[in-house]
C-alpha cells in the first residue's frame, strides 16, 4: 500500500491547503488500521490564518505529474533547503540519494519491489486495476495511462 500512503499524504496535504485558502487552517492525525484499511487519518478544521499554506492554492490546482524519465543533473542546493524545509514543516524528512552507488542500490531494490508486482498474481491484478483508460467512466480516480510517458508501442503492450 505505499502508493496509497503517499496518495493519502497528498491529499490530506491539498485539503491542508484548499482549507487554508478559504480561511480554515487543520490538521491530519493518521493511525494505523486493519488488514482492510491499513492507514487512515482524521482531518480538524478551524476557522484561522495559514499564509504559507494558502499561498500554494493556485499552484496546487496547476500542479499535474508526468512519470517521464528525468535527468541526472544535479539539483540546485537552494532547491533541496527548501525542500527539506518543507518536509520538516510536515513532519517528515527528505532524504536525497546523490551517490551513484546509493541510487544503484535503490533501484536494484525499486526493480526487485516492482518484480515481485508484476509476478505475484494478486498484486498485478491490484496494480492493474489502479489504471485508468480513455474512456473510463470514473477517471477521476486511478493513474491514467496516458500520463504514464509510454510511447504507441509500450502503450499496445501495456493494454
Amino acid at each position: 500500500y505505499r502508493g496509497s500512503a503517499v496518495a493519502l499524504g497528498a491529499a490530506a496535504f491539498n485539503a491542508r491547503v484548499a482549507a487554508a485558502a478559504h480561511g480554515l487552517t487543520g490538521h491530519v492525525q493518521w493511525s494505523r488500521g486493519d488488514e482492510g484499511t491499513p492507514l487512515y487519518g482524521i482531518a480538524e478544521f478551524s476557522p484561522g490564518n495559514a499564509p504559507e499554506l494558502a499561498e500554494l492554492y493556485e499552484p496546487m490546482l496547476a500542479r499535474e505529474t508526468n512519470r517521464l524519465r528525468g535527468t541526472s543533473a544535479p539539483i540546485a542546493t537552494d532547491v533541496l533547503d527548501g525542500l527539506r524545509a518543507a518536509a520538516r514543516n510536515e513532519g517528515a524528512e527528505l532524504t536525497v540519494l546523490d551517490d551513484p552507488a546509493e541510487i544503484e542500490t535503490a533501484a536494484r531494490l525499486l526493480a526487485e519491489a516492482d518484480r515481485i508486482r508484476y509476478l505475484t498474481p494478486t498484486l498485478h491484478r491490484e496494480m492493474m486495476s489502479e489504471l485508468r483508460w480513455p474512456g473510463d467512466p470514473d477517471p477521476d480516480t486511478g493513474i491514467d495511462v496516458t500520463t504514464l510517458g509510454l510511447d504507441p508501442g509500450d502503450m499496445v503492450v501495456l493494454d
